[in-house]
Protein backbone atom coordinates (compact mmCIF):
# COMPACT_ATOMS: atom_id res chain seq x y z
CA UNK A 1 0.00 0.00 0.00
CA UNK A 2 1.18 3.60 -0.85
CA UNK A 3 1.10 6.01 1.45
CA UNK A 4 0.85 9.55 0.02
CA UNK A 5 2.71 12.67 2.13
CA UNK A 6 -0.52 14.71 1.73
CA UNK A 7 -3.12 12.56 2.39
CA UNK A 8 -0.84 11.44 5.90
CA UNK A 9 -0.15 15.37 6.67
CA UNK A 10 -4.38 15.63 6.23
CA UNK A 11 -4.83 12.68 8.50
CA UNK A 12 -2.45 14.27 10.99
CA UNK A 13 -4.06 17.22 11.04
CA UNK A 14 -7.27 16.17 11.92
CA UNK A 15 -6.11 13.82 14.41
CA UNK A 16 -4.48 16.71 16.07
CA UNK A 17 -7.58 18.92 15.88
CA UNK A 18 -9.01 15.62 17.90
CA UNK A 19 -6.63 15.59 20.25
CA UNK A 20 -6.63 19.32 21.04
CA UNK A 21 -10.23 18.81 21.25
CA UNK A 22 -9.77 16.08 24.21
CA UNK A 23 -7.15 18.07 25.94
CA UNK A 24 -9.66 20.90 26.42
CA UNK A 25 -11.68 18.90 27.77
CA UNK A 26 -9.47 17.23 30.24
CA UNK A 27 -9.82 13.60 28.07
CA UNK A 28 -5.96 13.81 27.07
CA UNK A 29 -2.64 15.50 28.49
CA UNK A 30 -0.29 15.80 25.56
CA UNK A 31 -0.21 16.78 21.82
CA UNK A 32 0.95 13.98 19.32
CA UNK A 33 3.57 16.20 17.89
CA UNK A 34 4.93 12.83 16.50
CA UNK A 35 5.13 14.01 12.24
CA UNK A 36 8.69 15.53 11.84
CA UNK A 37 8.85 18.20 9.19
CA UNK A 38 10.07 17.61 5.24
CA UNK A 39 10.07 14.80 3.53
CA UNK A 40 9.13 11.42 4.53
CA UNK A 41 10.61 8.39 3.81
CA UNK A 42 8.77 5.34 3.19
CA UNK A 43 9.68 3.58 6.91
CA UNK A 44 8.48 7.01 8.37
CA UNK A 45 5.24 6.89 6.87
CA UNK A 46 4.54 3.07 7.49
CA UNK A 47 5.29 4.34 11.46
CA UNK A 48 2.71 7.39 11.63
CA UNK A 49 0.47 5.58 9.60
CA UNK A 50 0.04 3.03 12.02
CA UNK A 51 0.61 5.40 15.21
CA UNK A 52 -2.98 7.65 13.30
CA UNK A 53 -4.28 4.25 13.24
CA UNK A 54 -4.13 3.23 16.75
CA UNK A 55 -4.55 6.73 18.15
CA UNK A 56 -7.73 7.14 16.12
CA UNK A 57 -9.08 3.64 17.86
CA UNK A 58 -8.16 4.54 21.07
CA UNK A 59 -9.51 8.14 21.02
CA UNK A 60 -13.19 7.31 19.42
CA UNK A 61 -14.61 6.01 22.41
CA UNK A 62 -13.84 9.28 24.28
CA UNK A 63 -15.36 11.57 21.77
CA UNK A 64 -18.80 11.05 22.50
CA UNK A 65 -18.04 12.39 25.96
CA UNK A 66 -15.81 15.24 24.66
CA UNK A 67 -19.07 16.31 22.34
CA UNK A 68 -20.98 16.25 25.92
CA UNK A 69 -18.62 18.47 27.56
CA UNK A 70 -18.60 20.91 24.91
CA UNK A 71 -22.32 20.56 24.87
CA UNK A 72 -22.14 21.68 28.93
CA UNK A 73 -19.17 24.49 28.58
CA UNK A 74 -21.17 26.07 26.18
CA UNK A 75 -24.39 25.75 28.34
CA UNK A 76 -23.12 26.92 31.02
CA UNK A 77 -21.15 29.56 29.58
CA UNK A 78 -23.83 31.31 28.20
CA UNK A 79 -25.78 31.09 31.60
CA UNK A 80 -23.47 32.03 34.35
CA UNK A 81 -22.49 35.63 34.12
CA UNK A 82 -18.68 36.12 34.34
CA UNK A 83 -17.42 32.88 34.76
CA UNK A 84 -16.65 30.08 31.93
CA UNK A 85 -16.34 26.36 32.73
CA UNK A 86 -12.83 24.67 33.00
CA UNK A 87 -12.29 20.80 33.12
CA UNK A 88 -9.02 19.50 34.49
CA UNK A 89 -7.09 15.95 33.48
CA UNK A 90 -8.18 13.92 36.49
CA UNK A 91 -11.85 15.02 36.29
CA UNK A 92 -11.95 18.30 38.02
CA UNK A 93 -14.31 21.13 37.32
CA UNK A 94 -13.55 24.66 38.06
CA UNK A 95 -14.50 28.04 36.55
CA UNK A 96 -12.43 31.04 35.81
CA UNK A 97 -13.65 33.88 36.18
CA UNK A 98 -13.78 36.74 33.59
CA UNK A 99 -11.94 38.63 32.66
CA UNK A 100 -9.35 38.39 35.26
CA UNK A 101 -9.46 34.01 34.94
CA UNK A 102 -9.40 33.78 38.80
CA UNK A 103 -9.72 30.00 39.52
CA UNK A 104 -13.27 29.23 41.91
CA UNK A 105 -14.24 25.52 42.65
CA UNK A 106 -17.81 24.42 41.74
CA UNK A 107 -18.60 24.52 45.74
CA UNK A 108 -17.70 28.00 45.86
CA UNK A 109 -20.82 28.91 43.41
CA UNK A 110 -23.85 30.52 44.23
CA UNK A 111 -26.79 27.77 44.94
CA UNK A 112 -28.79 28.51 41.81
CA UNK A 113 -25.34 28.21 39.85
CA UNK A 114 -24.41 24.58 41.49
CA UNK A 115 -28.39 23.33 41.26
CA UNK A 116 -28.23 24.35 37.18
CA UNK A 117 -24.59 23.01 36.78
CA UNK A 118 -26.62 19.51 38.56
CA UNK A 119 -29.24 19.80 36.12
CA UNK A 120 -27.36 20.43 33.43
CA UNK A 121 -25.10 17.66 33.97
CA UNK A 122 -27.87 15.23 34.93
CA UNK A 123 -29.30 15.86 31.55
CA UNK A 124 -26.45 15.68 29.36
CA UNK A 125 -24.93 12.81 31.16
CA UNK A 126 -27.59 10.28 32.28
CA UNK A 127 -30.88 11.09 30.71
CA UNK A 128 -30.82 9.07 27.44
CA UNK A 129 -31.36 11.12 24.23
CA UNK A 130 -34.88 11.53 23.08
CA UNK A 131 -36.23 11.54 26.61
CA UNK A 132 -38.80 13.83 27.34
CA UNK A 133 -38.27 15.76 30.81
CA UNK A 134 -40.41 17.52 32.96
CA UNK A 135 -39.49 19.89 35.18
CA UNK A 136 -41.99 21.32 38.08
CA UNK A 137 -41.29 24.59 39.18
CA UNK A 138 -37.68 24.93 37.46
CA UNK A 139 -37.38 28.40 38.44
CA UNK A 140 -36.74 27.45 42.35
CA UNK A 141 -33.11 28.18 42.82
CA UNK A 142 -32.23 29.13 39.48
Amino acid sequence: MTIKPDELRSRYSSSEARATGLARNGLLDESIDVLPAGKLNPTEKRIINLFLDDFDAKMAPLEPLSLKLDQLKSIIDSKFLNKTIAFGLRGGVTFLTQPDLAEIDADALSSGEQHELALMSRLLFSVPPGTTVLIDEPELSL
